[in-house]
C-alpha cells in the first residue's frame, strides 16, 4: 500500500505500476479488513484510476474520451479492467510517501510511535472518528497492523523522478533485502532515466 496526502503521487505510482505490468487493487482508498484468525487484508476497490490531466499527459494518455470526476475539468477516471486484481490480499508493506529536496529515493523503516503516527495520519477521514466514537477501535487496529506489517517512509525527489523506476525499486527493495537489513535508511544505487 502506498499512502500519503493528496497530490503526493499515489495515483501516479499506481499508473506506473500498471505500465510496468502489475495489477492494482485500489486507487484513492485502501480498505483494510481484520479477520479474526488471520493477518490484515486489503479489499479490492474499483477497476479505475483517478488521474490529473498532467499525469495523463506524462503517460501520453488522451483525456478526450474519459469521464471527468465530479464535473471537474482537470481530473479523470481511467478504466483499467485488465490491470485490476479483484482478490482480497494480505497487507505486507505500507509505504508512506514524502517529498524531499534530493536526487534519489530513500527508504526508512518506521517503528513504534513513528509507525503509529504514519498509520494514524493516513487514515481516511480520521476527523470522523470523534463523531462516531471509534477511536479506541482505530487505535487497536493500528496496533494490529504494526504487529503484522512493515511500515516505511519512502522519500522521493520533488522533481525529475521516474515513477516506473520508482515502482521497480520498491519491488527490488522488498525482494532483495532481509528483514534485519530493512531497518534504518536505505538508498537504492540506481538512478532515474525517464522523468515525469
Amino acid at each position: 500500500i502506498f499512502s500519503g496526502p493528496s497530490g503526493i503521487g499515489k495515483s501516479t505510482l499506481a499508473t506506473a505500476a500498471v505500465y510496468a505490468g502489475y495489477k492494482i487493487l485500489s486507487d484513492d482508498i485502501a480498505m483494510i479488513r481484520f479477520p479474526a484468525e488471520s493477518s490484515p487484508k486489503v479489499s479490492p476497490g474499483y477497476p479505475q484510476l483517478k488521474l490529473w490531466e498532467s499525469t495523463l499527459k506524462a503517460f501520453e494518455i488522451s483525456s478526450q474520451k474519459l469521464k471527468s470526476i465530479y464535473n471537474r475539468i482537470d481530473k479523470f477516471n481511467l478504466p483499467i479492467p485488465r490491470s485490476f486484481d479483484a482478490r482480497t490480499l494480505p497487507v505486507r508493506n505500507i509505504f508512506t510517501l514524502k517529498v524531499e529536496d534530493r536526487n534519489d529515493l530513500r527508504f526508512q523503516r518506521l517503528t513504534g510511535r513513528n509507525a503509529f503516527l504514519a498509520l494514524h495520519s493516513n487514515t481516511y477521514r480520521i476527523e470522523f472518528l470523534n463523531q462516531i466514537g471509534d477511536r479506541r477501535v482505530h487505535f487497536e487496529r493500528c496496533g494490529d497492523l504494526l504487529k503484522r506489517t512493515a511500515i516505511y517512509e519512502l522519500c522521493r525527489p520533488q522533481v525529475g523522478y521516474d515513477p516506473i523506476k520508482m515502482i521497480d525499486e520498491c519491488i527490488n527493495f522488498r525482494e532483495n533485502k532481509t528483514d534485519e537489513s530493512l531497518d534504518g535508511d536505505h538508498t537504492p544505487q540506481t538512478q532515474s532515466s525517464r522523468t515525469l
